[in-house]
């Protein structure tokens, strides 16, 4: 299963609001009532048709804080001198009432999504934050390579490790800057013939460091999304090698007490043979 990279997404920044903001659409709003008074056919037809289009583009740009700004101006500007009697408030006629919810029931709606859409871009900001912070701070090793074999996430315990700034290994073929030689080819066919459940269970290849030194690192890896849709390889490593070292170190002295005992008992052995024949004789 593939699944969506928060940490390497990109989230469109929440609009900054200022007084700028909302004086540039009440700037715009004027400019919108402007025009349609001075365009008969626009006042007679469509009286709200660029009144709407500047809120939708207000709030877009500016948030929907913007966006209510722009349209209790439209409304006010609108009634005051689009909808008869000019001057007042209140329309003269049902049909322009009508009209005038209508277009507050639009921007409404408008303003409605727009807000819905900031919390929603601020989350997903907020999540990606947490992402970052998680991956870059975490105590494993996060790595990963794009369809082409260069690479493109590369934490700062992976910096720690080999010695590499992430500035200097971004975009680089994978393979070649942290496999072995020896073993570039294994590691190229494992993640080209086996299926990711197969990539996702722990498997061991060792890293070179900037410094020529070889570590031994435990893997695990997962196919995640990019934010253009291409697939991703992430893996999820730890450093093995001194666990490796002990247990090497152990199964060593496990042997060497082993071959130690096998040698006693023998000798016990020839000894209790050569007592035997003595007594005997």
């Amino acid at each position: 299963m593939i699944r969506p990279l928060p940490f390497l997404g990109v989230v469109r920044a929440a609009p900054h609001t200022s007084w700028r903001s909302h004086a540039i659409a009440c700037v715009a709003i004027t400019g919108a009532i402007a025009t349609t008074w001075f365009v008969p056919v626009l006042a007679d037809r469509t009286t709200f048709l660029l009144s709407f289009v500047v809120v939708v583009i207000a709030a877009w740009a500016g948030g929907w804080r913007v966006g209510v700004t722009a349209a209790v101006a439209a409304l006010v500007l609108s009634t005051l001198f689009l909808v008869p009697p000019f001057g007042s408030l209140i329309p003269n006629t049902g049909a322009d009432l009508f009209r005038l919810c209508m277009f507050s029931l639009a921007t409404g709606c408008i303003l409605l999504f727009a807000r819905a859409s900031q919390i929603a871009t601020e989350h997903a900001r907020q999540t990606e934050a947490l992402y970052r912070l998680v991956v870059d701070n975490g105590p494993v090793l996060v790595a990963g390579a794009d369809d082409q074999g260069r690479t493109v996430a590369f934490n700062r315990a992976c910096e720690q490790l080999t010695g590499y700034s992430r500035s200097e290994v971004m975009g680089k073929p994978f393979v070649e800057t942290f496999v072995p030689a020896a073993w570039r080819e294994q590691v190229i066919a494992r993640f080209r013939d086996q299926p990711i459940e197969d990539l996702a269970r722990p498997h061991l290849n060792p890293w070179v460091t900037k410094a020529d030194t070889e570590r031994l690192i435990e893997w695990r890896c997962f196919r995640v999304l990019s934010p253009e849709g291409s697939a991703i390889t992430v893996g999820v490593g730890q450093d093995v090698t001194e666990r490796e070292r002990a247990q090497e170190q152990l199964h060593l002295s496990l042997r060497r007490e082993s071959e130690a005992l096998a040698a006693s008992e023998t000798a016990n052995q020839q000894k209790e043979r050569f007592i035997a024949l003595l007594a005997h004789e």
